[in-house]
């Protein structure tokens, strides 16, 4: 059996978390000290400081991007259910008219899945990294890519959803910072309850199994809806589980399988090798996931038997789930894991095949999709052509 869980920290490692979080500090002075300001009482736009963070440069040009997750899980609730010990502005009571979400594309984070109108592109979100109320934004405002326009930071101003991950190496703090446009923030630095602003915008932020789901419209029907669609699960509703899959243990494809679908699950923070909650996920249908089966895994071209890969210098943590007719979640299924350098790894029933990553085995889940191209970084791809799928490195 192939170990293919993330490696333990180094000291080289403590090291440069070392120096990012001295860079860190160092500018969090600069930064005002509360989360958020009380109810803007004047219209003139408050300053706002803004500086390329050094270490974080030095970071990302040796190939790991920084993104800073502050959020939490808690133990997992069933589906709907508010997390206990919630206030109330945690729990979806809230009246207004619901709108039709039969349309919305699924967004999921850490176990809690929420739902979007299609047109809604993606970003980051703040965090608080030093702990002292003083909110940190490398890209919180803005979608990067949209779901028709892939390349990546030149999308226009449209609404979006958003993750804490450094989107941009240029990052400023400011304890006002909100988008202008309709958008969600999942996992962000921000406080239950409802703000309004001097712009008109209008933050309404819960907390559902340990994870904050903020909504920002200036209309109520809008972030109620979004809002009362957060539901925690451990499998969502792309068939991606809240936690990174054993590849074998939960594996239950055969060879007479035929495939239906494949859910892309994009795990952990590129800047936290020991996080394994869920960042992103997608899910393509039959006809995708029939030229899937057929570039990767056994029986594929070029697949040979391996013992072990290592995986110590990966930034993403891909996994792809090859499923078969029948429900999410109990569907047939056959996890691998994927890397633009090292390959697909994937089980076959004794041990595990390696296929070299390639066009075929790559663009099936991966072409056009906003998802992959917001957060997937791809690292040092071993065929260029890989390239135009991932968002690339920062710096």
């Amino acid at each position: 059996m192939n170990d293919i869980r993330p490696t333990t920290t180094t000291d080289d490692d403590r090291n440069l978390e070392g120096l990012v979080r001295a860079a860190l500090a160092h500018h969090a002075t600069l930064a005002p000290t509360t989360l958020r300001a009380s109810l803007p009482q004047h219209t003139a736009a408050r300053p706002r400081t803004r500086w390329l963070l050094p270490a974080a440069a030095a970071v990302v040009a040796i190939g790991i991007p920084l993104g800073w997750v502050v959020a939490h899980r808690a133990p997992g609730n069933a589906p709907g259910t508010p997390p206990a010990g919630t206030t109330a502005a945690s729990s979806p009571a809230t009246p207004g008219r619901h709108l039709d979400t039969s349309t919305w594309r699924i967004e999921s984070y850490a176990g809690v899945e929420v739902r979007v109108p299609p047109e809604w592109g993606w970003g980051g979100a703040p965090t608080d990294p030093t702990g002292d109320g003083a909110l940190f934004d490398c890209g919180a405002t803005r979608a990067f890519v949209g779901p028709r326009d892939l390349t990546y930071e030149s999308v226009a101003d449209i609404p979006f959803v958003g993750r804490p991950v450094m989107m941009s190496d240029a990052c400023g703090g400011d304890p006002a910072i909100h988008p202008t446009v309709d958008a969600v923030w999942l996992g962000a630095a921000s406080d239950d309850g409802t703000e309004a602003y001097a712009d008109g915008q209008v933050r309404e932020t819960r907390t559902v199994d340990g994870i904050t789901v903020t909504v920002f419209a200036r209309d109520a029907d809008l972030r109620t809806t979004i809002l009362d669609s957060a539901r925690s699960v451990e499998v969502d509703g792309n068939g991606c589980p809240r936690t990174i899959p054993d590849q074998h243990r939960d594996s239950t494809w055969t060879a007479d399988d035929t495939p239906t679908a494949v859910s892309i699950c994009l795990y952990g923070r590129p800047d936290n090798p020991q996080d394994q909650s869920l960042l992103w996920s997608g899910r393509v249908g039959a006809d995708r996931a029939a030229r899937y089966a057929a570039a990767a895994g056994p029986g594929a071209k070029g697949a040979h038997a391996v013992t072990t890969v290592d995986w110590t210098a990966e930034i993403d943590r891909i996994y792809l789930g090859l499923t078969g007719p029948g429900d999410i979640g109990s569907a047939p299924v056959r996890w691998d894991r994927y890397s633009a350098t090292r390959g697909v790894l994937s089980p076959d029933g004794a041990g595990s095949v390696l296929t070299p990553p390639t066009l075929a085995d790559t663009a099936p889940w991966a072409e056009g999709s906003g998802g992959v191209k917001a957060y997937a970084v791809g690292g040092f791809v071993a065929d260029p052509a890989l390239s135009r799928f991932f968002r690339g490195l920062l710096g």
